[in-house]
């Protein structure tokens, strides 16, 4: 349907600019308005055959072959000369990596590398998860705490019958996003020590012992040259920098393992590849004999997508604060326990938020019980209570065979009757004075051409605006209702203001209408053109106080809702 009413629209464009290339066309408009009739049609279908012809070179565009991607093991990640320094810089800094490095596992103390590779690969060190969102119009400042059980890490099964004995200092891998821009990023331990980041170049030092030692578990200790130089570009793969599209990644780890490497430890390296595309490590050292606990925090700023939706991209184009934001969850499948809540405006409640899956053929809304299908899993929402946040709350999907790509989706509403009353009350009052202007004009036009009144018009709506409090930033906030409320009111006072100028002015004598209530009562003579202003005006302020109504009542549905919940509780 919609294509058809686009090739009907695109037709009538055609059709207006032949009409006016026509002369015999042309000339059965009258003489002395007719270059104004041509100019006016050759302009409009210009700027409409303008605009389907760019929307179409744009779906053109779209539809061309992307051009290849590059290659992800250039020039981002370290060279092989860079990963046998830092693997020898690895060696030199912990005793036991000696050992480690000639196989030999050690009885009562693990290698802070072992550690690190297990870690990284199994994710059991990661007790919970945090994050705090707060919202400001288009920013989202998001606060991450990450907790590590150094206690919990003994009890952590090294041989049948036998947990980890630690001793020392350990190495604890921190995955995180390589495009964040930091404000803050500190770890303490429970001893209130606090702890700095290893230097990148340790840091790939432990990976290419990580990459060396899982492919090892697959081929075997007697490691060719080619085997060799696998492993160096595994490293570098996983070493890189910048954001690396997954599937792109993942064609290149593919490609560099073979089809034999989809088992063993290699098979433990695959399930976690798809965080090195888009995701850092950063390596802590940590005393165990001093802490049972790590934490670290980060903080950093993210941008509100504002285009994804019809209602996103109107709010986009006049100038208003989103109201939907998307938040993704990927730190769930990192730890045990993951909690997130998002936090708007004060002036604002949760109208509803889900859960999204982004897929090969959209986002699709999904329930928590798909995202947690095993024993031992769970995924909670916080119910919509009318507060100004909302939450997700998750529990053992870091045991998840596959990680999801998985995003809070979060819908705000003003609380009522927030800017929609001063934007009823505005148009109340519009409509008000456009009423008693229908029936003053037809005498005032008559009795004096003075136009003092048309500056009292224009005014009206900007007095009561400020009368009532409406700021630039509560138009900001306010919803499409209200906003186009104050629309409305603005475009029919300065229509108002107008038209009180020409019939003062140019044009006296505009047509007039008798109304009567109910047959009884008959009105005075009203001025036809002002009582269509009024209307209109009339029209608008019923439509706002219905809307009104129609918020407030499911408001409080949502409030009762609340008090129900909590006297269950």
């Amino acid at each position: 349907m919609r294509s058809l009413l686009r090739l009907l629209f695109q037709a009538m464009l055609a059709a207006a600019l032949l009409a006016a290339c026509l002369d015999n066309v042309m000339a059965v408009v009258p003489e002395r308005i007719r270059w104004q009739v041509r100019l006016g049609l050759v302009v409009v279908a210009l700027l409409g055959l303008g605009e389907t012809i760019r929307r179409w070179l744009r779906r053109l565009t779209q539809q061309m072959p992307a051009a290849a991607a590059p290659d992800p093991s250039g020039a981002c990640g370290p060279s092989r000369r860079d990963i046998l320094t830092s693997a020898n810089l690895v060696l030199d800094r912990y005793e036991s990596a000696e050992r480690y490095a000639t196989g030999e596992r050690p009885d009562e103390d693990p290698s802070p590398i072992y550690l690190f590779a297990r870690l990284l690969v199994e994710l059991t060190h990661l007790a919970r998860v945090s994050e705090d969102v707060r919202l400001s119009g288009d920013l989202m400042a998001i606060d991450v705490t990450v907790e590590v059980s150094i206690d919990a890490l003994r009890h952590e099964p090294d041989e049948p019958g036998r947990g980890l004995k630690l001793d020392g200092k350990i190495v604890v891998p921190i995955l995180r996003r390589k495009d964040l821009v930091l404000e803050t990023f500190e770890a303490r331990d429970s001893a209130d020590n606090k702890l700095t980041p290893l230097p990148q170049r340790l840091t790939d030092g432990l990976l290419a012992w990580t990459v060396k030692s899982l492919y090892e578990l697959t081929y075997g200790e007697d490691l060719s040259p080619e085997d060799l130089k696998k492993i160096y570009k595994l490293t570098a793969l996983f070493c890189r920098t910048d954001i690396v599209d997954p599937d792109v990644f993942a064609r290149e780890y593919d490609a560099i393992v073979g089809a034999a490497g989809e088992q063993g430890g290699l098979d433990l390296l695959r399930s976690v590849r798809g965080y090195f595309a888009v995701n850092t490590v950063s390596a802590f050292e940590v005393d165990v004999a001093e802490a049972d606990l790590m934490v670290v925090r980060y903080r950093y700023l993210a941008t509100a997508d504002r285009i994804t939706t019809a209602h996103d991209r109107y709010r986009t184009r006049l100038g208003l604060r989103p109201y939907r934001y998307v938040v993704p969850i990927s730190l769930a499948y990192q730890a045990h326990s993951y909690d997130l809540r998002i936090t708007g405006p004060d002036s604002h409640f949760v109208y509803r938020h889900l859960l999204r899956e982004a897929g090969t053929t959209g986002k699709r809304t999904c329930t928590p019980a798909e995202l947690a299908p095993t024993a031992g899993m769970g995924v909670r929402l916080d119910a919509d209570h009318g507060a100004p946040y909302a939450g997700v709350h998750t529990r053992g999907l870091n045991r998840a065979e596959q990680v999801r790509n998985v995003e809070c989706a979060v819908e705000f509403e003003e609380i009522p009757p927030g800017a929609l009353r001063r934007s009823l009350v505005i148009s109340a009052v519009g409509s008000l004075v456009l009423i008693a202007f229908a029936f003053a004009v037809p005498a005032a036009v008559q009795d004096s051409r003075g136009t003092d009144l048309a500056a009292l018009l224009l005014a009206a709506p900007g007095l009561v605006a400020t009368l009532v409090g409406f700021s630039t930033d509560r138009v900001q906030q306010s919803s499409l209702t209200a906003f186009g409320g104050l629309v409305v009111s603005a475009v029919l006072s300065f229509t108002a203001s107008v038209l009180y100028l020409l019939q003062t002015l140019v044009w006296p004598g505009s047509p007039t209408v008798r109304l009567s209530l109910l047959y009884l009562v008959r009105l005075p003579a009203a001025d036809a053109i002002w009582i269509g202003l009024a209307f209109v005006s009339l029209s608008t302020t019923l439509f706002l106080a219905l809307q009104g109504v129609h918020r407030m009542r499911r408001y409080l549905f949502t409030l009762r809702r609340r008090s129900a919940v909590g006297r269950t509780t």
